[in-house]
């Protein structure tokens, strides 16, 4: 239902828009909250058991409404950068020119499955709770979305799919019989391809065209790491890592066993290893890791800048 009326927004900006307007009203609301909250607790007087039960009531409710607000928000934003992601492609194939972007280029069945989660935790110093931390709560760190997030300097990121499938990259929504033509032109025109392993067939056609047309230079490949906490139906990290490495090995370019804990590599044209660097799912090593890629390459100052 979310999903049916957010497509309903014509325009990136719009979207973006309506997303600061729930922003707005998501504050409001929290601000009614608790100020009725705190109006039931402390003027209870004698009917307890009706105001627990008010207050109750009252929590369950506004934290619907709250996370309805915030799903809500986040699809708006997804809808903005699969509009925009479908307005790139067709300039592409119109022969106009695009601003940088980053391609990503991964098989369907890693959508949500390459994930870690974390703890926040609250500082020590906090009043009334003594020493050690106190856990706040359970953070989800999800491969793709923190790729995006570290590679924004550089451009936005886009990949073919459904829209509104995954929270992550924009997606472009091609048919079966026209991929092929549209991730040439997305390849070619990307300033950054980022390439996930997978034995599908269709990754064959990606790897042949990186290979075959100069693209190793501006590619980076991912190799996620083994033990995330993740659900891994159809998608086997370590036998995905070892397919990719034959299609790679085919064209004379040797890539390295797969590393459990999780790796990237940046390249030359000419297939020579320019980085290699451990990356964890959390993002934590992916933006030092484009920065560095980019200072080495030539070029890249501009990039490096916006990414300091």
């Amino acid at each position: 239902m979310l999903k049916s009326l957010v497509t309903r927004v014509s325009s990136p900006r719009r979207a973006i828009a309506y997303g600061w307007l729930l922003d707005g009203l998501g504050l409001v609301i929290g601000l009614v909250f608790v100020s009725v909250l705190a109006f039931l607790i402390f003027g209870a007087g004698e009917g307890v058991g009706a105001t627990l039960a008010a207050a109750l009531g009252l929590i369950a409710l506004g934290g619907l409404a709250l996370a309805t607000l915030e799903r809500l928000g986040e699809l708006l934003e997804q809808w903005s950068r699969d509009l925009r992601a479908q307005d790139l492609l067709d300039r592409i194939e119109r022969g106009k020119a695009v601003p940088p972007f980053v391609l990503y280029l991964r098989p369907f069945a890693s959508t949500d499955a390459v994930q870690a989660h974390d703890f926040n935790y609250l500082p020590k110093s906090l009043p009334g709770f003594g020493g050690g931390n106190v856990m706040a709560a359970t953070v989800k760190y999800e491969l793709e979305n923190e790729i995006r997030q570290a590679s924004r300097a550089i451009g936005p990121m886009v990949a073919l799919g459904a829209p509104l499938e995954h929270v992550g990259a924009g997606r472009i929504l091609v048919s079966d019989g026209t991929w092929q033509r549209a991730i040439a032109g997305l390849m070619d025109a990307a300033a950054l391809i980022v390439l996930l392993p997978s034995s599908r067939a269709g990754t064959a056609f990606e790897v042949n065209r990186i290979l075959d047309n100069g693209l190793l230079g501006k590619t980076v490949i991912i190799d996620p790491p083994n033990g995330s906490t993740s659900a891994l139906d159809g998608y086997d990290h370590a036998q995905e890592w070892d397919d990719i490495r034959d299609l790679f090995a085919a064209k004379g370019v040797d890539l390295p066993a797969d590393d459990r804990r999780g790796r990237a590599y940046g390249f030359t044209a000419g297939g020579e290893t320019l980085l290699d660097r451990r990356v964890d799912i959390d993002g934590t090593g992916m933006r030092p890791f484009l920065k560095q890629l980019t200072r080495l390459r030539a070029g890249g100052a501009e990039i490096e800048r916006g990414l300091a």
